[in-house]
C-alpha cells in the first residue's frame, strides 16, 4: 500500500514536471514586436501630438498598430496583413505630411521718449 501510494506521488510529480519542462514557448514575430514598440512610444511620448496637421497621422498609426496587437493576441493570423498595409500606408502618410507654420514677424514698435521735453501732454 506504501508503494503503490509513493509509486503513484512519483508519477504526479513527474507527469507535473514533464509538463512545465515541456512546454514550447512561442516567440512572437518581428511585425507584432514592431508593432508593439510603436504603440507603447506613441503612448509615452505626448509631444508627438503638438504638431497638428501629423497628430491627425499619428493617432491613424497610433490606432492600428494598437489592434494590431490586440488581433496578435487573439490569433486572427489572416487580418495581420491587411493591418500591416494600413500601418504602413498611414506610416507613409505621416513621413509625407509638410507643415510649414508661417510665423508672423514681430513689428518693432518705433517709440521715441523725449525726456528733455518741457511741455507736457496734459497741458
Amino acid at each position: 500500500m506504501m508503494v503503490s501510494l509513493i509509486r503513484e506521488r512519483i508519477c504526479i510529480i513527474l507527469f507535473f514536471t514533464g509538463c512545465l519542462y515541456g512546454q514550447v514557448k512561442i516567440e512572437p514575430n518581428e511585425n507584432y514586436k514592431i508593432a508593439l514598440r510603436m504603440k507603447l512610444k506613441l503612448d509615452a511620448d505626448p509631444l508627438l501630438y503638438m504638431d497638428e496637421p501629423k497628430s491627425a497621422h499619428l493617432n491613424t498609426v497610433h490606432h492600428e498598430s494598437k489592434y494590431y496587437v490586440v488581433l496578435d493576441e487573439l490569433g486572427k493570423k489572416k487580418q495581420l496583413q491587411t493591418k500591416v498595409n494600413q500601418i504602413k500606408e498611414a506610416a507613409i502618410r505621416y513621413n509625407q505630411t509638410k507643415y510649414d507654420q508661417i510665423i508672423p514677424a514681430k513689428i518693432k514698435v518705433n517709440v521715441r521718449y523725449n525726456y528733455f521735453s518741457l511741455v507736457s501732454e496734459r497741458d
